[in-house]
């Protein structure tokens, strides 16, 4: 199985769609939210993928879950966007949850930072950000594969733009 991780997409359109193309063929798209109705352009878009989102920060008025976990191909995954686990000064509060639900990976985003490692037998994936990278760091996505039982992340980094004004 493969599966497309976005967030923080915060709806510029070119770029999402950049970042669907870089992923390639997937089973599923996870969005880690700051902006759900993104995810929802995607489900409409892309009808024959399931798109599964949680809300961020930004996503007052979505009626997407904050937290949720999916069983894939066996795997529990958690998926959050992260700003009630400080994951912009350590990943210590995103790993106990994942440990204390046993999960084999926590997903999120918040931080435009991205990252994978893995802490205890948990990999820890931030896909980072589409549209607004934070540290110098590139727009950027993850895409997670999941096969003979491993569970296996990578990033995908997006090609830098200059924002008008800047």
């Amino acid at each position: 199985m493969r599966i497309g991780i976005i967030s923080d997409t915060h709806r510029l359109w070119s770029r999402i769609e950049e970042a669907l193309k870089l992923m390639g063929e997937v089973d599923i798209i996870l969005h880690l939210g700051d902006n759900t109705s993104d995810a929802d352009d995607i489900r409409d878009l892309l009808e024959d993928i399931p798109v599964v989102a949680v809300r961020g920060n930004c996503d007052q008025v979505s009626s997407a879950p904050e937290e949720r976990v999916l069983t894939l191909e066996g795997k529990k995954i958690f998926m959050t966007h992260g700003h009630k686990y400080n994951v912009k000064y350590d990943y210590d509060d995103i790993y106990k949850k994942a440990e204390k639900i046993g999960a084999d990976a926590a997903l999120f985003g918040h931080s435009h930072y991205p990252i994978i490692m893995k802490r205890g037998g948990i990999v820890l994936v931030n896909p980072g950000s589409t549209t607004m990278p934070k540290q110098g760091t590139s727009p950027s996505l993850a895409v997670m594969t999941i096969e003979n039982g491993g569970l296996e992340a990578q990033l995908i980094t997006m090609k830098k733009f200059i924002r008008p004004g800047q």
